[in-house]
């Protein structure tokens, strides 16, 4: 089809079979620290970064207590 796939989710979901970054145990990746947007400083990027692994971290560890609270 000629679809350009989002590499966060080719390498999460596609590769290796996650439903997001924060259940990687390579978070924050290469992909992370490559993928700033010209227009902001390192240290802006740096927090930015920061503030996504925690927030994904923290999904990730909410889906397992939801998990296994069913259980």
């Amino acid at each position: 089809m000629g679809l350009k796939v989002c590499d966060f989710y080719e390498c999460c979901v596609l590769d290796k079979g996650l439903e997001h970054c924060g259940q990687c145990g390579e978070i924050p990746c290469d992909r992370f620290w490559k993928n700033k947007a010209p227009t902001l400083t390192e240290e802006e990027h740096r927090r930015i970064v920061e503030e996504r692994v925690a927030l994904l971290e923290g999904l990730a560890q909410n889906m397992s207590d939801t998990y296994f609270a069913k259980y």
